[in-house]
């Protein structure tokens, strides 16, 4: 999957998962939407289910790494003991009109996904980032 494939699953998800009240749910089907198995629990159960290796693929990384992850269109997952967020590439949409391409590229737009350019190092430090990738990113 190319970044701008999954920016796109990102996009239409949030788009068609507006009702959804917890991060849980629309995190899900935003991997659902990219074929990505992804455990069910709580935020510290999947924590320790990824942090496990019982889901293949699923690797703890950096922040730093994250981004190269996303980059590359490699799904990324941030986890906290209160919140869950899909981190997503630092790439804008191109769309028909400009207004679509302003909104597409805000950073923020949902709770649930963020880039890691928007983050500080306090919230760096609250979560725990795991790539669907069994590799290193590429630099």
């Amino acid at each position: 999957m190319t970044s701008s494939q999954y920016k796109e699953n990102i996009e239409r998800t949030l788009y068609e998962t507006k009702a959804y009240n917890e991060s849980i749910s629309v995190i899900r089907e935003i991997f659902d939407k990219c074929g990505i198995e992804f455990p069910y629990g709580t935020n510290m159960g999947i924590m320790q289910a990824l942090s496990s290796g019982y889901f293949l693929c699923w690797r703890l990384c950096t922040h730093t790494d994250a981004q190269l992850f996303v980059n590359q269109g490699v799904p990324v997952v941030g986890i906290s003991s209160s919140h869950m967020i899909v981190i997503e590439p630092e790439i804008c949409s191109i769309r028909n009109d400009e207004t679509d391409v302003q909104n597409s590229c805000k950073k923020n737009r949902s709770r649930y996904v963020r880039q890691i350019s928007s983050m500080n190092s306090e919230e760096y430090e609250e979560f725990q980032f795991f790539a669907y990738s069994l590799g290193k990113p590429e630099v």
